[in-house]
């Protein structure tokens, strides 16, 4: 009988463990409909405002992978033409 209950409580444990370990019900969502008026107009563009963006690298100045970085971060603070659209 003790054997019985303890493998009880251990599949209770076991399955409020798996239960909580499980994703939430997907709830239903709907976008709020925009007036016909505001359907056909651009959103605007929000101002520029600068950023500090801060990254920690394993990696020393001088290594590869560091160059790489250093290469991609270069890139993407390169400044970007946008051509207009027609």
């Amino acid at each position: 009988m003790k054997h019985l209950r303890k493998l009880f409580a251990l599949l209770m444990i076991a399955s409020f463990m798996l239960a909580a370990c499980g994703a939430p019900a997907a709830q239903e969502t709907k976008a709020p409909e925009a007036p016909a008026s505001q359907a056909t107009e651009a959103p605007a563009a929000p101002a520029a405002e600068k950023v500090e963006l801060v990254y920690w690298s394993m990696w020393n100045e001088g290594e590869n992978q560091a160059k790489a970085i250093q290469t991609a971060i270069d890139a993407f603070e390169a400044p970007t033409r946008i051509s207009p659209s027609k």
